[in-house]
């Protein structure tokens, strides 16, 4: 598979392909995320089109509904004023048994929502209750909006790119387009170099007269950082502390404001799989090799919904271990829920960050290995030297994954565009950009020498 990129973000061009094992190398702020976020937003956006779609769909009808309920009441009301309507002389005969005319509309349209109207069979009793007490005109309006979502006849390719789009919206927002641009495109190749997928974006909208196809991989997950585990608890302490004091509609909204970016919609994709915990694990060696790294081992407690760290028969919460402990632990826990194979891509952003280099290397070691036994693609941004080396060494000794190793530098241009190339045979161009700030050490004065 090949993914290509055009004035993507500040990247101007890049084809990248994922056969394996994919490492982008480069400084910071050269577009090394952007990959990943826009390989994310395709691939999640395409295997989820339609669970976004159905949530959407059942959303739209609760609106739809409540506004049907909300002009019901203003329908009654116009028709009161009609001496001549059957409504009008249903409230002449029993304006006795309510209070006011507001508490006759109340009760009376009660007798309309009998049953529930998103059902397909009471929406037509429904439909016909308003035709007979001449109210339906007065709602037709949103009676067809309902009728067409519960019909549900949306084309498939419109619920790809339904799909496609809420993503791409949650990873770029309105900022996709590179410097002084207003036309992009995302595209995905087969192994036999065929476009299934070419996403054109103009001014922000997705252009959906292209036709879209389907692809292999599944499934796609991306670490971004170990420090989710930290947000998760975040996430708990709000529900505990505002849960008795709100409903449950008001936390997620209120919840909503804060959860609804890029990063904590891939948190929550990450916790749903991280807590999918098998009894069998089929990866006992890598889950092993794992163990002995950390010197422990990670689980999940399924009655107190805790994930915990056992090291010497002694439990901690995770979120209170090494940060490099949990970097290590959000793999075994993804090995244990069985969600790896060979229609998975996962992705990470620098996972050498918060790892000491002897980690580092460790770490580069268990990427390898995973390759080369799932046969999942996995795509890794770094800066640092001694993950990349280890990530060379180890997938040249590898007969499986070595002509499956691609290596790409990504590099900012001087007019701000960032280029990402192949560097196969070339990867000593990676090591000499990074040395660079080696030698600005060695060249560079004090700042307060500079600025006299």
């Amino acid at each position: 598979m090949e993914l290509q990129l055009r004035n993507i973000g500040m990247i101007k061009g890049a084809d990248i392909i994922l056969d394996g094992l994919t490492l982008i190398a480069g400084e910071n702020d050269t577009g090394k995320s952007t990959v990943g976020k826009a390989l994310y937003a395709v691939v999640a956006g395409l295997n989820n089109a339609h669970k976004y779609h159905d949530l959407d769909n059942r959303t739209d009808i609760i609106i739809n509904s409540i506004m049907i309920n909300n002009n019901l009441e203003n329908a009654v009301l116009i028709k009161l004023k009609d001496k001549n309507s059957k409504i009008y002389t249903i409230y002449k005969k029993e304006q006795n048994n309510y209070d006011n005319i507001n508490d006759f509309i109340s009760n009376y349209i009660r007798n309309f929502f009998d049953e529930d109207i998103k059902d397909r069979n009471n929406f037509k009793i429904f439909c016909d209750k308003l035709k007979e007490y001449e109210l339906y005109d007065y709602l037709e309006e949103y009676i067809n909006k309902l009728e067409t979502l519960l019909n549900n006849n949306i084309p498939d390719y419109k619920i790809k790119y339904s799909g496609i789009k809420n993503q791409i919206e949650l990873e770029f927002i309105d900022s996709i387009h590179s410097f002084n641009t207003e036309k992009s495109n995302i595209s995905i190749l087969d192994d036999d170099n065929n476009k299934i997928i070419d996403i054109n974006i103009e001014n922000n909208k997705i252009d959906e007269s292209v036709g879209i196809g389907n692809i292999e991989q599944k499934d796609i997950t991306y670490i971004e950082s170990p420090f989710i585990f930290y947000f998760k608890d975040v996430f708990d302490r709000y529900e505990h502390y505002f849960g008795s004091v709100v409903d449950e509609l008001e936390i997620k909204r209120r919840k909503s404001r804060f959860i609804n970016s890029a990063l904590l919609n891939r948190i929550d994709n990450l916790f749903i799989k991280l807590t999918y915990n098998k009894t069998i694990n089929k990866n006992n060696t890598i889950s092993n090799y794992i163990n002995s790294i950390v010197g422990g081992v990670v689980e999940y407690n399924k009655l107190n919904s805790k994930l915990l760290f056992k090291r010497n028969n002694n439990y901690i919460e995770l979120s209170n271990t090494a940060v490099g402990i949990k970097s290590f632990a959000i793999i075994d826990l993804l090995l244990k829920s069985g969600v790896f194979n060979d229609k998975h891509i996962l992705i990470l952003d620098e996972p050498e960050v918060h790892l000491h280099p002897k980690w580092q290397i460790e770490y580069a070691k268990l990427m390898v290995k995973m390759a080369e036994e799932l046969d999942i693609q996995i795509l890794i941004n770094s800066h640092s030297p001694y993950f990349i080396e280890a990530i060379q060494k180890y997938s040249e000794k590898s007969e499986k994954i070595a002509d499956k190793t691609n290596f790409y530098l990504s590099e900012k241009q001087d007019d701000g565009y960032a280029v990402i190339k192949n560097v196969n045979d070339d990867i000593e161009s990676i090591y000499k950009t990074l040395a660079d700030a080696y030698r600005k050490l060695d060249e560079d004065t004090l700042w307060n020498e500079t600025k006299k």
